[in-house]
């Protein structure tokens, strides 16, 4: 009798398998250029999600854009955080971020006025908006290993297969 209320408490205490495998910090690292009409412009995004045991997660990272003709670069850099619930259902990732703890911030910045306000406002808008849905986030897991996660974005226009690798 005593193993078995020892095995019945370890049951609840224990998350499920499929659960236990997305626990923990996963980072991302992505860079986009483009070069159009002499100018360049160059986009690099690092990030990390923490989807811990307990069904809470946090979602942080950096933004840095560089535009210009190589002698003259503009940049900037935005820092953002957000965090939420999350929870798998076989194949399926869903991350709901909590609106109210979404912040974007310019970390720095070197870009003119006008240019400034303009710019840095739109993206900061933008990636606020996107943290602060009330829309869940829903993803694909195409694959799992115990170092990397690859998921895509399910219901967006244009969707992109993220990478992952699990920070040690």
């Amino acid at each position: 009798m005593k193993w078995f209320l020892i095995l019945l408490v370890a049951s609840f205490l224990v998350l499920p398998a499929a659960a236990q495998e997305l626990a923990g910090i996963w980072t991302i690292s992505e860079a986009m250029d483009e070069t159009k009409d002499g100018m360049k412009s160059s986009m690099n995004m690092t990030g990390e999600m923490n989807l811990s045991a307990n069904g809470t997660c946090s979602q942080n990272g950096n933004v840095i854009m560089t535009i210009g003709d190589g002698a003259d670069d503009f940049h900037f850099r935005i820092v953002y955080s957000v965090s939420g619930t999350w929870k798998r259902e076989g194949e399926t990732l869903t991350i709901q971020n909590t609106p109210k703890t979404a912040k974007v911030d310019v970390a720095e910045s070197n870009l003119p006025g006008v240019l400034k306000v303009f710019l840095v406002n739109t993206m900061k808008k933008e990636l606020k908006k996107e943290l602060s849905s009330k829309k869940p986030d829903v993803y694909a897991i195409i694959s799992l290993t115990d170092d990397e996660l690859v998921i895509v974005e399910q219901g967006a226009k244009n969707p992109e297969v993220e990478t992952y690798k699990r920070k040690r």
